[in-house]
């Protein structure tokens, strides 16, 4: 028996020491965690969807039946927005069309300049499938496991480059890729750009640490960069406060250890930095115009300025279901709950850390702590933030990305310290490995029972937003009619997924014009407190305020909640949907004769919104039209115009006038957008505010649209040349080599 137990206990410690030795144990290890983690979606072809969140919002409120309750409403935008706009996005691309306008909502708005949507992410390549080989919400499904696996193998990665053994490196994996935050967050576009956080600081670690820095730093920048095209400023802003935590400490931890090389390596890092601008250059130019044009920064500052965490929330680290369950119940609950959850064995194995007093842990206990106080608001960042006033524009739940984040490496750096007490006191040389292993599977297990729920798995045939009853009444497609939705219904870009124009908006941000337009000239918003949140709730409509929508082509009203008095329009559909019809709306293009000039934006909405106003025979514009005249007796230039070609970013309407008048084209105008005239390039006006206008002589003519953003045209030249500098610095950087600098964390 003694020699059996001998031999077996050599096999046992042969056994770990192969597999401690094997390169890919780790990877393979954390391979196995995510398999487990999808088992549902690999093997019994489930999909992950919160597709029942449409149930919160009309009409399909009406016939959820009682006591609904979503699994995660914080992942309501995936549905109501995300899925509607890259739907959109696919269809225009494999259509041959460009998605650089959107047609459906605003009265037509720039779409790609929204960054929010992650269109370049590589993370959200499975969206930009063909529509023919699966839907978007496999899609979905796809996207949210790319994104798990990017956070477990970044995480990992950087576990190994801080000299973490594999046990620990997993455990930093699985904390990382299914703890609070990135569970919450999986099917937002914010956490497209959150699971890089681990691959740029590993891209600082290398830059600062490796052989050859200048082609750590090309590996840096195109990570950053990664991270921008997933999207969402706000989570953005938050892991960079990370990043520059982690790079400050790392470089004063081995500052003195880098042989004379500390400015060649902080050289690197900014060079990094700049050509990760210039590659981001094709989104960033065109957004900071539609910041320029908008009123978001200021809606926000005051939406989010009261919406600081109090300290008692901090239990949650230990218990995530203290004040209730956060899975049912409302969307910041759910926000603010989840993130502080790793598990609680990665909790006790952050105080483990700090018992053994870690260098290595400085970075994420300052990032710990910098979420706390953003989060709750404390001293001194009321006094950053009113240095800043923009940053009172972040949501108080965006910076515990950084908790989650320094939680799961903390913790991982803890496990790391226990294994190496264990290795050091035991003779037995599986018993470290084996102890890891055990303390993996047990967060995997703990996380998994926890978290499975944030993200259901459901059978395919109960993935998708169901067509809602009555629908069909209202005209489809990217030039047809608009429609106005009263009240909540249909709310955020529901509308757009069935390609129904709706006059409401949801942007980010939200312009200026459109939002002047909307409140002076349509409705009264003074209720509303964020309308690009809300998406725009109609009320109160007045008969001169149905003349001016009418005006835009708004064709349709529909409204589940409420009753509404509704002068000039007929209900063609009852039910669940109610859809009434007039048939007085302006085309979506048309002709007049008489116009009023008011160069200032705010007064030419207010002389739209005034009663005396008739939008049907009359045009504001923001300056005197060539070769045209003011026309009193107002009289109709000519039979109404056709538009004989809409697409996303081209119109063309052919018009015969008998006398020289005005094109009106019902569609907003915003730079970028360019007007010609039987060929030739001609002025285009600012038309009532918000749409576009042409001056036309007598004769027939043929006027083309076309949306060419010089924005976006001069970023992807920015984009292309910072390509090319990369790929420069990375094959001069293999050439470059230096003494790596001594790890002291």
């Amino acid at each position: 028996m003694t020699g059996r137990s001998a031999r077996s206990g050599g096999a046992l410690a042969q056994a770990a020491g192969w597999l401690a030795s094997w390169r890919w144990t780790g990877l393979a290890a954390l391979t196995l965690a995510f398999v487990a983690y999808y088992w549902q979606v690999i093997f019994a072809g489930k999909l992950v969807s919160a597709a029942d969140l449409v149930n919160l919002y009309y009409p399909y409120a009406a016939t959820a039946g009682p006591g609904f309750q979503p699994h995660n409403p914080a992942l309501t935008d995936s549905v109501v927005s995300l899925a509607p706009a890259m739907t959109y996005v696919r269809d225009s691309v494999w259509s041959g069309q460009l998605p650089l306008w959107n047609p459906y909502t605003e009265f037509g708005m720039p779409f790609f300049a929204q960054s929010q949507w992650g269109i370049l992410s590589p993370l959200q390549l499975p969206f930009l499938a063909p529509p023919k080989l699966f839907g978007v919400e496999v899609a979905q499904t796809l996207t949210g496991m790319l994104k798990v696996a990017a956070a477990g193998s970044g995480a990992y990665l950087l576990a190994r480059a801080l000299r973490c053994s594999k046990p620990a490196a997993v455990f930093a994996g699985i904390a990382w890729m299914l703890g609070g935050y990135t569970t919450a967050w999986l099917s937002m576009p914010a956490t497209s750009a959150t699971v890089m956080l681990p691959w740029i600081c590993l891209g600082v670690e290398a830059t600062l640490r490796w052989r050859r820095p200048w082609l750590a730093a090309a590996g840096l920048a195109s990570v950053m960069a990664v991270a921008v095209f997933g999207g969402h400023p706000e989570a953005l802003l938050n892991a960079f406060y990370g990043v520059v935590i982690y790079g400050v400490v790392r470089l004063l931890q081995n500052r003195r250890h880098m042989r004379g090389q500390v400015r060649l390596r902080l050289a690197a890092i900014g060079t990094a930095i700049v050509l990760a601008l210039g590659l981001v250059a094709v989104i960033i130019v065109p957004a900071a115009e539609l910041l320029h044009h908008s009123v978001d920064s200021t809606l926000r500052e005051l939406q989010y300025r009261g919406t600081a965490i109090g300290w008692n929330n901090v239990i949650q680290v230990f218990d995530p279901h203290h004040f209730n369950d956060p899975t049912h119940t409302g969307t910041f609950y759910s926000a603010y709950s989840a993130p502080w959850f790793a598990g609680v064995v990665t909790a006790l194995a952050a105080l483990v850390a700090l018992v053994f007093r870690d260098r290595r842990i400085v970075p994420f206990v300052l990032m710990c702590v910098l979420a706390l106080g953003i989060a709750t608001n404390s001293w001194p960042w009321q006094r950053v933030e009113d240095a800043i006033p923009t940053l009172g524009g972040v949501a108080k739940s965006a910076p515990l990305v950084l908790w989650a984040f320094g939680l799961s490496m903390t913790g991982a750096l803890g496990v790391d310290r226990v294994l190496r007490f264990i290795r050091g006191r035991s003779t037995v040389p599986w018993l470290a490995p084996a102890a890891g292993a055990a303390l993996c599977l047990v967060l995997f297990v703990e996380l998994y029972s926890w978290g499975h729920d944030y993200n259901p798995r459901v059978p395919r045939s109960m993935v998708g937003v169901p067509r809602p009853p009555g629908i069909d009444a209202i005209q489809a497609g990217r030039g047809a009619p608009r429609t106005v939705f009263l009240g909540h219904t249909m709310p955020f870009l529901l509308p757009m997924q069935f390609e129904r124009p709706d006059a409401r908006g949801y942007g980010q941000p939200t312009r200026r014009d459109y939002d002047l337009f909307m409140r002076l000239a349509v409705t009264d918003l003074r209720s509303v407190f964020n309308p690009s949140e809300l998406g725009y709730p109609i009320a109160n409509i007045k008969p001169h305020q149905l003349a001016v929508l009418r005006a835009a082509n708004t064709r349709y009203a529909a409204w589940t909640d409420g009753r509404w008095k509704l002068q000039g329009y007929d209900q063609v559909s009852q039910g669940p949907l109610n859809v009434a019809q007039t048939n007085n709306a302006m085309g979506r293009a048309y002709l007049v004769s008489d116009y009023v000039t008011e160069p200032k934006l705010e007064s030419a909405i207010q002389t739209v919104a005034g009663e005396s106003f008739d939008p049907n025979r009359q045009v504001v514009l923001d300056e005197d039209p060539a070769g045209a005249r003011p026309d009193p007796l107002r009289r109709t230039p000519g039979p109404p115009p056709q538009v004989t070609h809409y697409e996303n970013n081209h119109v063309v309407v052919r018009a015969r006038l008998a006398r020289p008048g005005l094109l009106v084209l019902s569609d907003s105008d915003y730079p970028g957008w360019r007007a010609s005239v039987d060929g030739k390039s001609v002025r285009m006006y600012r038309a009532n505010g918000l749409f576009r206008a042409v001056s036309l002589p007598a004769g027939e003519h043929v006027v083309h649209f076309d949306f060419r953003p010089a924005s976006v045209y001069v970023g992807a030249a920015i984009s292309l040349v910072s390509v090319l500098f990369i790929i420069g610095l990375a094959l001069f950087g293999r050439r470059r080599e230096l003494e790596p600098a001594e790890d002291r964390g």
